[in-house]
């Protein structure tokens, strides 16, 4: 599972393409909307389970644990800097019955 912790999120599997990463996002403070800067991207061999994909400019996270609440994210690539923007955050909150659109927890971090 991906987690967000001192400003970093970190995703420990992702796959972009044929190939697969572990990353490091560096939250950009008082940014809006919210943004993440690439801090590290390192490949790493194949894997069958995965906690992120890359496809089409999209960043798609399914589980990411902000202090204990998991968080499904989409990000989208803004630039070559590389930054990615915030397109939908969603709360695990509602347990089976889906997930359900969330306050931002990233503010509480500025």
């Amino acid at each position: 599972m991906a987690t967000f912790a001192n400003n970093i999120l970190s995703i420990p599997l992702a796959t972009v393409g044929d190939k697969y990463y572990s990353l490091d996002l560096n939250y950009i403070a008082c940014s809006s909307p919210v943004q993440f800067g690439l801090n590290s991207a390192t490949e790493i061999a194949s894997q069958t389970t995965t906690s992120g994909s890359f496809v089409n400019g999209v960043l798609v996270v399914p589980a990411v644990d902000v202090e204990g609440v998991s968080y499904r994210i989409e990000l989208t690539l803004a630039s070559d800097s590389p930054v990615f923007l915030l397109l939908h955050l969603r709360s695990n909150s509602a347990g089976i019955e889906g997930w359900e659109i969330h306050s931002n927890p990233f503010n509480s971090f500025e």
